[in-house]
């Protein structure tokens, strides 16, 4: 099981912004904090929608659906990369086995989000070189 650490938002934040905040990340997602938890998208679930506005700050990031079904799993730390119990790794298994769960959400703190992905491949976060 491995995590990627990408940027996070606060919902209120624009598309503008959410992709700006990527690119300097050299990541092609984010996380949105919200209250009823976290929400993970994409470059390309953002992209269509700020080109179709102009480019104008009038979309939310709150408001764009996400593409991928996440989950938020806070665990001690933030991270599975420090030495967790193996019950906490269990139970991180078992909830990414979960029809339909493809990304955990294991922390999120200072603009910076940690997720884990189901399947493993993290590729799909990572800005092209």
């Amino acid at each position: 099981m491995e995590e990627v650490e990408i940027p996070s938002v606060r919902g209120e934040t624009d598309l503008g912004e959410a992709l700006r905040r990527m690119k300097e990340s050299g990541r092609k997602a984010l996380v949105v904090d919200l209250p009823e938890g976290p929400k993970l998208l994409f470059d390309q679930d953002l992209l269509p929608l700020h080109e179709r506005e102009g480019g104008k700050p009038s979309i939310k990031v709150k408001d764009v659906p996400e593409s991928v079904r996440t989950v938020g799993v806070p665990i001690p730390g933030g991270s599975i990369n420090i030495p967790a119990p193996q019950a906490i790794r269990r139970g991180l298994e078992a909830t990414l086995g979960l029809k339909g769960v493809q990304y955990a959400v294991v922390g999120i703190g200072e603009g910076r989000a940690r997720v884990v992905s189901a399947t493993g491949d993290l590729s799909r976060f990572l800005a092209d070189v």
